[in-house]
């Protein structure tokens, strides 16, 4: 949704077409399109769709796929949990998904800022330029279809470092929370 703000994630506008006719050419690949909430907005905005009327034609396009589904819904647990892999251009979900422990391609651009956490990840990453098309295309071929997933070592290692709370602190996040609370209400 960043098209053009001073969050500069997106790539959308310089492979969206090409993210749709590569799954369509794929029906082996099951994808699931899921767009940010504001990329309408900012999409019809910066004039890469002409009106929020052909950016909907858009996501009925990735819906009428036999081998697609566009999804907007808030609980996307379930995908990941059943994906092979991700392919995306935002920070928000790149550290939620190491939780399943699958390939990751990341679609970079110049101007993006992260963190430690997330440089670390973007290490254990395969990091593509989003205007590269033929990049975006052979890496997702050699992730995606032929299964080839260098990067496995270093994404459990930093996951093992960074994310593994169980390892950490002997048990779930969610244990630990309550466990401090109910250490915090005692007398």
């Amino acid at each position: 949704w960043s098209i053009n703000s001073t969050a500069n994630y997106a790539t959308f506008q310089w492979n969206f077409q090409f993210m749709y006719e590569f799954a369509k050419a794929h029906p082996e690949i099951s994808w699931v399109f899921k767009p940010h909430p504001n990329l309408l907005f900012s999409a019809v905005e910066e004039k890469i769709f002409p009106s929020a009327e052909t950016f909907k034609e858009y996501l009925q396009a990735w819906d009428k796929l036999p081998n697609a589904l566009f999804y907007t819904g808030a609980y996307y647990q379930d995908i990941f949990a059943t994906s092979d892999g991700m392919i995306l251009d935002s920070c928000s979900f790149i550290v939620e998904y190491q939780f399943v422990d699958k390939p990751m391609i990341f679609l970079t651009r110049e101007g993006e800022k992260f963190n430690e956490l997330g440089r670390e990840i973007l290490k254990a990453s395969y990091l593509v330029n989003g205007q590269n098309l033929d990049e975006i295309a052979t890496t997702m071929q050699k992730v995606f279809i032929e299964g080839k997933d260098d990067k496995a070592a270093k994404r459990k290692a930093v996951f093992d470092k960074y994310l593994n709370y169980p390892k950490a602190n002997g048990m779930l996040a969610s244990e630990f929370i309550f466990k401090n609370i109910i250490d915090e209400l005692k007398p």
